[in-house]
């Protein structure tokens, strides 16, 4: 089975908590504390499915960069970063991961052309949850 049917993949209940605070931090822009959460469960898991915490993790790092003015290294880092969660997309463990992906590129595509990484309406992605059950509002 390939990692882009692979939506079933079972996270244990502690992993499942680490999940959700990493992805309230990604959220409430605390992307440097979303790194280190998510860097836990990627180093702690040794199956195919850790590289959408890598993914991740480096589209958080890229955010952290792009708050700091390292336009390059958040290019660098977004493109890397959806590079790794394309194949877990549509979803992964209740996260949308293909919109997590659409709009990280939509914000690569953005800081490419030039766009004001000040500008209020800067394009920066969001975690959500797939089914009503779990999004938060």
């Amino acid at each position: 089975m390939s990692a882009s049917t692979s939506t079933d993949h079972s996270l244990s209940s502690e992993e499942f908590v680490q999940l959700q605070k990493a992805v309230e931090q990604f959220n409430n822009k605390a992307f440097y504390a979303c790194h280190e959460t998510l860097e836990e469960l990627w180093l702690a898991d040794k199956s195919s499915q850790r590289d959408v915490y890598k993914g991740i993790l480096q589209i958080a790092v890229a955010l952290f960069h792009m708050e700091r003015n390292n336009i390059r290294g958040a290019m660098r880092l977004l493109e890397s970063g959806t590079g790794l969660i394309r194949s877990f997309e549509p979803e992964w463990s209740g996260l949308d991961t293909q919109r997590l992906g659409s709009d990280s590129r939509e914000l690569l595509n953005y800081l490419a052309t030039g766009g004001d990484i000040h500008d209020p309406a800067v394009p920066v992605p969001t975690i959500h949850w797939v089914g009503s059950s779990l999004e938060k509002p």
